[in-house]
C-alpha cells in the first residue's frame, strides 16, 4: 500500500485512497521572520513533543547514535524530555569504513547517555547479508543495511524493544550533500556559465560509460537534486544489464512506480522541489523500508521517528529555504537548536553519510558471492551479462578508493551480487552453496492462535 494511503473496502470492492501528501507553501510565500530564534523556539517545542510521544512505552525505549547531528539531538531531547538519558546504541567499524565511535562516545558524554557499542568488520558484514536479503525480501545494495541489521540485534539482546532514530531530519531541512551540489550548479546556471554543469556532469557521467536508456527525469521539467547522484547509478544499468533483461523491460519506466506528480509542484522552490523528492523516493523505498523498518522489525524491534512526526515535517515544510540550506550549510535552523543542547562542536559537526565499505571484492569477498558472481550462476539466472560484470569487478580493483567511477560501480556490483542472491534464496536456489529460504512451520499454538481468530 502506498505511504499516505488507506483501503476502503465497500461492498466487495476494495479502493486505495490517499490521506496525506506533503505539501510547501508557493515560492516566495514560505515563513519568514525577523527574528530566527523565535522558529528555533518552535522548533524545540514541535521536536521535543515528538520526542516525548515516541518515548511512551510499557518496555524500555533506547536511541540509535551516529554522533551525527540528528541522532545527537533526538538523544539529547530525549534525556531532557525523561529527566536521564537512554541508553544509546551504536556501530563501531573496524577496518570497514568510516568509524564514528568517536563522535558517538563524544555526543553520549555530551548528554550523560551509557554507550552500547556493536563491533563490526569487513567479513562479519559480508557474512550477514544472507540473513539481511531474507529480512527485507529484496536486493540491496547499501552495506549499512547490514550494520543496521546486527544493531537491532544488539538492541533485541539488551532488552529494548524501541528505539528513536534520527531518520527524516536530512529530508526536512536539506541535509545531504546533493542540496549542496546542486545548489552551486544552479548558481552557475544563472549566472551566465551553464558551460561548467554540463562539463562536469559530462565528466561524471561518461566515466561510466554511455547511456543505454537516459533515465527520465524525475521532475519532467527542469533537474531537481538527486539527479546527479542517480543519474550515474542508472548508467550502470547500460552494460550490467543482461540482453534478455533490457528486451523485458521494453519501455517500461521506473517513475511509473513512483507518485511524484502532485498537483502544486510547480509552484514550489526548487528546494522544496527536491525535498518532495527525496520523501517519495529515498525515505520511503529505502531508509523507511530496506534500512530501517524491515531490518529492526526482523529482531522485533521498533524504529520510532520523531523527525516523522506528522507536526514537525509540516514545521519545516513551512518554512522559507534559507532556514534548511543557508549558503553552504546544511540544516541552519536544526543546528541553532542544537547549539542550545550539546557543545558547539557537535552542533557544528559537518553531515557525513553513514556506509560500510563495499564487501563482495578484496580478501573479504565470501565464498558464495564468488559463486553468485560466476558467468554460470549469471547465465542461470539471467538478469546481467557475464563478460560486463567480470569486467566491471577487473576495473574496480584498479581503480583509486575514492574514485567517483569505481564508487559508481561497486554499487553496481553490490546491486548484482545480491540480486542474484534474492533470487537464489526466494526462487528456487541453484546458484550457490547456501541454503534457500523456507517458510518458519508455525508451532501449535501459533496455529490454533490463527484457528481462532
Amino acid at each position: 500500500m502506498p505511504p499516505g494511503h488507506f483501503l476502503a473496502v465497500r461492498e466487495g470492492t476494495v479502493v486505495s485512497r490517499r490521506y496525506w501528501d506533503l505539501d510547501f507553501p508557493d515560492a516566495g510565500e514560505e515563513r519568514r521572520t525577523e527574528r530566527p530564534e523565535a522558529l528555533v523556539d518552535e522548533l524545540e517545542a514541535v521536536l521535543s513533543r515528538a520526542v516525548e510521544r515516541r518515548l511512551r512505552a510499557d518496555a524500555p525505549v533506547g536511541a540509535y547514535l551516529s554522533g551525527g547531528l540528528d541522532s545527537t539531538v533526538a538523544l539529547a531531547l530525549a534525556a531532557r524530555v525523561r529527566g536521564t538519558a537512554p541508553r544509546a546504541f551504536t556501530i563501531g567499524l573496524d577496518g570497514a569504513g568510516l568509524d564514528e565511535r568517536p563522535h558517538a562516545a563524544a555526543a553520549a558524554r555530551a548528554v550523560g547517555a551509557e554507550l552500547d557499542v556493536v563491533p563490526l568488520g569487513p567479513t562479519a558484514i559480508a557474512d550477514t547479508f544472507p540473513e539481511l536479503v531474507v529480512a527485507t525480501e529484496s536486493p540491496v545494495f547499501d552495506t549499512a543495511d547490514a550494520c543496521l541489521l546486527r544493531l537491532a540485534g544488539r538492541v533485541r539482546e539488551r532488552g529494548f524493544k524501541a528505539v528513536l532514530t534520527g531518520e527524516g531530519s536530512d529530508e526536512a531541512f536539506a541535509g545531504y550533500p546533493w542540496y549542496k551540489s546542486h545548489h552551486i550548479l544552479s548558481w552557475l546556471e544563472r549566472h551566465g556559465a551553464a558551460w561548467a554543469p554540463r562539463l562536469l556532469r559530462g565528466a561524471l557521467f561518461g566515466l561510466v560509460g554511455p547511456a543505454r536508456a537516459s533515465p527520465p527525469a524525475l521532475l519532467g521539467e527542469g533537474r531537481c537534486a538527486q539527479e546527479d547522484l542517480f543519474e550515474p547509478l542508472s548508467r550502470a544499468r547500460g552494460f550490467l544489464y543482461s540482453e534478455a533483461l533490457w528486451e523485458r523491460l521494453g519501455d517500461a519506466s521506473p517513475l511509473d512506480d513512483l507518485d511524484l506528480h502532485h498537483p502544486r509542484r510547480h509552484r514550489w522552490h526548487p528546494l522544496h522541489q527536491s525535498l518532495y523528492v527525496e520523501h517519495k523516493l529515498l525515505l520511503a523505498g529505502h531508509l523507511l523500508a530496506d534500512k530501517g523498518d524491515r531490518v529492526s522489525m526482523h529482531s522485533s524491534v521498533e524504529a520510532r521517528y520523531p523527525f516523522l512526526d506528522e507536526d514537525v515535517v509540516a514545521f519545516a515544510a513551512s518554512l522559507a529555504p534559507e532556514y534548511k540550506l543557508r549558503g553552504l550549510t546544511d540544516k541552519w535552523l536544526l543546528r541553532q537548536l542544537a547549539a542550545r543542547l550539546v557543545p558547539e562542536r557537535l552542533a557544528r559537526r559537518p553531515k557525513a553519510m553513514f556506509r560500510a565499505n563495499p564487501v563482495f571484492h578484496g580478501p573479504h569477498r565470501p565464498r558464495w558471492a564468488e559463486q553468485l558472481l560466476s558467468a554460470e550462476s549469471l547465465r542461470a539466472s539471467g538478469w546481467f551479462e557475464p563478460l560486463a560484470v567480470e569486467r566491471a569487478r577487473k576495473l574496480v580493483e584498479r581503480l583509486p578508493a575514492y574514485a567517483p567511477r569505481r564508487y559508481v560501480l561497486e554499487a553496481g556490483l553490490s546491486g548484482v551480487v545480491t540480486t542474484q542472491l534474492w533470487h537464489h534464496l526466494f526462487l528456487g536456489g541453484g546458484l550457490c552453496e547456501l541454503p534457500v529460504w523456507t517458510p518458519p512451520v508455525p508451532s501449535a499454538q501459533q496455529r490454533e492462535h490463527l484457528r481462532l481468530g
